[in-house]
């Protein structure tokens, strides 16, 4: 009877352990998603006007996020790819603030200091995610 209950108990912990790695699995991203965020990003970076070209990029890891499987909001989702992947989603914040800023305040001046940080942030956040650009 012993045994049943200790037979019992480890598949239940390996089960357990098993759909603990299943759901930290990391949902990668199809080829043609990836080919399509390069894209984007590449048309991310013509874009003259500071304001847009940040929102753009906001938008555009929403989109990844989103691929990714992540469900909600925008900060529900970084706060998901944060716990679920470990991933270090300070840089995706800021640009975020950044963007709030530009949506939500008048006249907004973003120096290109900003610019250039929240570009870097970007590639930076890109290669972290696997996408090669």
């Amino acid at each position: 009877m012993e045994w049943i209950v200790l037979s019992l108990a480890f598949v239940l912990i390996l089960l357990v352990f098993l759909m603990d790695v299943v759901w930290r699995k990391k949902k990668r991203l199809s080829l043609s998603v990836q080919r399509d965020v390069v894209q984007k990003w590449e048309k991310i970076g013509n874009i003259a006007d500071m304001h847009r070209q940040i929102l753009e990029v906001d938008k555009l890891f929403d989109f990844i996020l989103t691929q990714k499987g992540y469900q909600g909001s925008y900060a529900e989702k970084l706060k998901a790819v944060q716990k679920r992947e470990h991933f270090d989603t300070e840089p995706l914040w800021y640009i975020h603030k950044k963007r709030n800023q530009i949506a939500h305040e008048v006249e907004v001046t973003i120096s290109k200091e900003d610019q250039k940080k929240i570009l870097i942030y970007g590639q930076e956040s890109l290669r972290r995610l696997g996408i090669n650009i």
